[in-house]
């Protein structure tokens, strides 16, 4: 009785290893890769491959003949991917709802040409991507919606000519880019706003483009392990919200192409032009920041006015001006004033005011730095005259 109790206690678990070894390969299937070309066989994959809902190989959504891939609900069951996702090339998918237990992908995700999508809803559950991560060309994506809890980019993200982009919002809780970050031709996106939790870039950054107006919501990052470029931004004014990268950690500096951008004597930058090896190209923007010399300019007068009390923030006005600034102070009468061009050069020096006034009416429009002097003090400012 014994040795048969054994031998059926043998055979149960014999039975049960088989059964858990089949449900295990079941669960995980499909090694190398496959191609879903048509919608019958994204709306048979639970048929054809039953119990699959681990891929360990390369998924390729790509449609064989115009408008034959409608939804991906036929991949609901579905909840990693362990090679990369390729959707691409499809004109009528709207939306990617049918990934909604998708919550890994082990390599790059791509999802380019593809017409009529608007939204990466149905990523929601999507948390961590090991490889890069390429939006491209989808000339109806209006927003990111579909990201929000991707925290983690293992490689690159590319964000490239998607011409009705608005909003990257959905990228709110991405922390770690572990190579580049490319914001390239979407000229329609108005801010960053998306990327406030960003704290660390391993590779290149490039921001050409865009319809940003600043920088702001980087104001969270504090390192990146390459070059830093910012061109051909025509509405972007200023680098504030880049000032708390370590500067170290930029290898090349570009700012470029950028009609309106006078302000970019940030800190991070004015410490990365102070490093003595520092590789720039800064060219075609705005007074102030036309070239090297200009900035380094501005920010040797942002290192004045560090100490300069908050009170003579709006000490010259009106700013910018026509010709006559005045001095809002009621002892104008004992400042010295000093008039520099946008190359350091002296322009005038005068030891008295006259009535609390300084007249550059005759001088070039342009912009121009303004010394003010005092037995206790010294403060810069910058001047526009128009």
């Amino acid at each position: 009785m014994k040795s048969r109790k054994l031998f059926t206690e043998g055979i149960f678990v014999l039975f049960l290893f088989i059964w858990i070894t089949a449900e295990t390969v079941n669960a995980q299937c499909i090694p190398n890769e496959i191609t879903f070309s048509s919608q019958i066989q994204i709306d048979n994959f639970a048929t054809d491959y039953p119990g699959c809902t681990e891929i360990l190989g390369d998924v390729y959504i790509t449609e064989s003949s115009s408008g034959n891939i409608t939804n991906l609900n036929g991949l609901s069951v579905v909840n990693s991917i362990g090679g990369e996702l390729d959707i691409s090339f499809n004109s009528a998918l709207s939306n990617l709802n049918g990934l909604g237990n998708l919550t890994s992908i082990g390599e790059d995700m791509q999802i380019y040409y593809c017409d009529a999508l608007t939204n990466l809803n149905g990523l929601e559950n999507l948390t961590s991507i090991g490889g890069s991560v390429d939006v491209e060309e989808n000339p109806a994506l209006i927003s990111l919606n579909g990201l929000e809890n991707l925290t983690y980019i293992g490689k690159t993200l590319y964000i490239i000519y998607n011409t009705s982009l608005s909003s990257i919002s959905g990228l709110s809780n991405l922390t770690l880019i572990g190579e580049g970050l490319d914001l390239v031709n979407n000229n329609l996106l108005p801010s960053l706003s998306g990327l406030d939790n960003l704290t660390s870039i391993g590779g290149n950054v490039r921001i050409i483009n865009t319809g940003a107006v600043n920088l702001s919501n980087l104001s969270n990052l504090l390192s990146i392990g390459g070059s830093l470029e910012i061109s051909y931004n025509n509405l972007l004014s200023s680098l504030e919200g880049i000032d708390n990268i370590d500067p170290s950690t930029i290898t090349y500096l570009v700012i470029s192409g950028c009609p309106v951008l006078s302000v970019c004597e940030v800190q991070s930058i004015c410490d990365y032009l102070d490093i003595p090896e520092s590789s720039t190209s800064i060219s075609s923007n705005a007074s102030g920041c036309n070239n090297k010399d200009e900035v380094v300019l501005a920010c040797t007068i942002l290192a004045v006015n560090d100490n300069v009390s908050e009170t003579n923030e709006e000490l010259l006005f009106p700013n910018p001006t026509n010709g006559i600034i005045h001095i809002d102070d009621s002892n104008s009468d004992i400042w010295e004033f000093t008039i520099y061009n946008t190359t350091g050069l002296l322009i005038r020096r005068t030891q008295n005011l006259e009535n609390g006034q300084i007249d550059i009416s005759n001088l070039p429009n342009g912009l121009y730095f303004i010394e003010l002097s005092n037995k206790t003090q010294v403060i810069i400012r910058k001047i526009i005259k128009e």
